[in-house]
């Protein structure tokens, strides 16, 4: 697999809908940042909320994460992976995520943290007034993949409602602020990977 591969529209906008409806019916809670082991609150590093909804509640996500990851390992000849998440994740005007990576060498954190080799984003809206779901401006999601040369090179990723992307859990990425409006997502990790 390449760094990074974006997975145009595989989640249809009624799903993406579903989903962010869900999200709101539960009580959000602010979005944590794992350091050794514990969840903590920095709000100079990320500045969202999470909403802890049932994986029930998204069976079309899970599908669809299930698949472009699937197509991801076997690009790079591994056969399965275990998926830690799905988070459901909303970021209004001014939050962000600053660069940070996914994966940990930290000995007090889960195993699953420790054996992270695939992030994955799913977006469920964007900035496109005419798919009647919620729009929002900013927000992209920024990939710094590492060049032949050494420098990383950033990939701007602008969210597509239903699109999902997977990269290399080991790169610096971030979630760049929202101008304005709402960004919804859902992000997981695949770890365990065996051959």
């Amino acid at each position: 697999m390449s760094q990074i591969r974006v997975f145009d529209r595989v989640i249809s906008r009624t799903h993406c809908r579903q989903v962010m409806e869900a999200m709101e019916l539960v009580e959000p809670v602010p979005g944590a940042v794992l350091r050794n082991g514990r969840d903590e609150l920095d709000h100079r590093l990320r500045v969202c909320t999470e909403h802890p909804l049932p994986t029930s509640a998204c069976p079309e996500i899970l599908v669809a994460i299930r698949d472009v990851t699937s197509k991801a390992l076997r690009h790079d000849g591994w056969r399965t992976g275990q998926l830690d998440g799905p988070k459901f994740c909303k970021y209004g005007t001014g939050s962000f995520f600053r660069p940070h990576r996914d994966n940990s060498d930290s000995a007090l954190d889960p195993a699953s943290v420790l054996s992270r080799r695939l992030s994955v984003v799913c977006f469920l809206n964007d900035g496109d007034t005419s798919t009647g779901l919620p729009v929002f401006d900013g927000g992209a999601l920024v990939v710094y993949v590492t060049s032949k040369d050494g420098p990383q090179d950033p990939v701007v990723v602008r969210p597509t409602a239903g699109s999902v992307v997977v990269f290399h859990a080991d790169l610096l990425h971030e979630v760049r602020p929202v101008k304005w409006g709402f960004r919804y997502s859902v992000i997981g990790w695949i770890y365990n990977l065996t051959r």
